[in-house]
């Protein structure tokens, strides 16, 4: 078996002896940080400086895994820095993903993409943009993408309402202008996603992902001290599981709001139980998780009695204003399953593993405590390290985990409902 590393800086490959590639989910902005020495780019005869001068606008970096004749692409992003650090006769260049393109440029809402065929910002296309009145939330994270050169790669759900008019989202439908002061666009794309329950991201191969977390990819299956090692597990070579159950397990969201088109308070609720309850009244509350009117009966069946535990649950409360019951209570939902995310946090080291993407869901096998093998997980940070010798090249990867609660349906007889 034969492993090695390419770095490619505006088309020129660098030596490199050590490194370390990151990515997460919400929305983080990945990053490569990759060390070379002077001596070895003099002998080489690469000039850093004369690459980024003679660069049109964005120096494009990528780094490439190659092993047994295959390659994979880790990271791809652009050029920002380099520190040259003659004593220790080092050169650690400094890359950030894709996104970064999309963090520079602020607009002003009433137009997000405004027609521009002149002066263009680095890395965008000419386009002759688009409006915020009544645009989807397809068509707003595609008019982004196509204009700073990125694929889009929507992944949204099936489900009714999961791609909104982007009224929906800033406001009413009617609504042209969010704010006068200028935004983001990828502050833009987080709160579109956020507000939906969506993921954003952007990959070495400059697609632009927006979608449900985990969607279009495969489920990781993570082995600890498992021999042999079942086909499809990768084997853990370090794992360390921070358990948090005070305030992450069983909890409400209320969300508080005004919907301003019927002149009415809103209100949206999310219940999450992550175990079941026998309450007073002698009904058992599954685990699960519910919004809206499912979780009003939820409430109820907690609340029953003198010995009502509905007291004894934590409560997260919001005031946002301007939404409908509705979008309300999607919020609420939102806000709940980020918050029983954090219930488990897992870190495990294993052998390199190119290809991984924010939010990828996970299990865990082998000699682990039953109650944290029943729990689902997925990627919410990763980290590519990698230090070359002479003959040999050490690659790792480092992932942070977060658990995912079961979900109820809300039925009243059935397992996740009230009995």
């Amino acid at each position: 078996m034969t492993t090695s590393l390419s770095v490619i800086i505006g088309g020129v490959e660098i030596p490199i002896s050590s490194g370390n590639v990151a990515g997460a989910s919400h929305g983080h902005t990945g990053h490569a940080s990759l060390t070379t020495s002077i001596a070895a780019l003099t002998a080489q005869n690469i000039d850093l400086i004369e690459i980024a001068q003679d660069a049109p606008t964005i120096l494009p970096v990528d780094v490439y895994l190659v092993k047994d004749g295959a390659t994979a692409h880790l990271f791809g992003g652009e050029y920002i820095k380099a520190n040259f650090a003659y004593r220790a006769d080092t050169v650690t260049i400094h890359a950030r993903d894709w996104s970064g393109l999309l963090v520079d440029q602020k607009r002003v809402l009433t137009n997000i993409l405004g027609g521009n065929t002149g002066a263009l910002a680095p890395g965008e296309q000419p386009g002759s943009g688009i409006s915020t009145t009544n645009q989807t939330i397809s068509q707003l994270v595609t008019a982004i993408a196509n204009q700073f050169g990125l694929t889009p790669d929507l992944r949204l759900s099936n489900s009714p309402g999961s791609n909104p008019q982007v009224g929906t989202i800033f406001g009413n439908s009617n609504d042209t202008v969010l704010t006068a002061v200028p935004q983001s666009l990828w502050g833009i794309l987080l709160r579109l996603a956020r507000d939906t329950g969506n993921e954003v991201y952007t990959t070495p191969e400059k697609r632009l992902v927006f979608g449900e977390p985990g969607a279009g990819l495969t489920p990781l299956a993570l082995g600890w001290k498992m021999n042999p090692v079942p086909d499809g597990t990768l084997p853990l070579l370090d794992l360390n599981i921070e358990h948090n159950p005070r305030r992450n397990l069983t909890f409400r969201v209320l969300v508080l709001s005004y919907d301003p088109t019927v002149g009415q308070p809103t209100k949206g609720q999310a219940y999450v139980i992550g175990s079941d309850m026998t309450t007073s009244s002698g009904a058992t509350v599954h685990a699960g998780a519910w919004n809206g009117a499912a979780a009003a009966q939820i409430q109820g069946a907690v609340g029953k009695g003198s010995a009502s535990k509905k007291n004894a649950i934590p409560l997260y409360t919001f005031h946002i204003d301007g939404l409908t019951a509705a979008q309300a209570n999607l919020r609420a939902q939102s806000i709940a399953t980020d918050i029983a995310k954090r219930e488990l946090i897992v870190r495990a080291d294993m052998d390199i593993l190119p290809g991984v993407e924010p939010s990828q869901a996970a299990r865990l096998d082998g000699a682990i405590n039953a109650g944290f093998l029943a729990h689902s997980y997925y990627v919410t940070s990763f980290s590519h390290m990698f230090k070359m010798g002479k003959n040999t090249a050490k690659l790792d990867t480092s992932l942070m985990l977060l658990d995912q609660q079961p979900g109820g349906a809300g039925e009243s007889v059935t397992p996740g409902g009230v009995e």
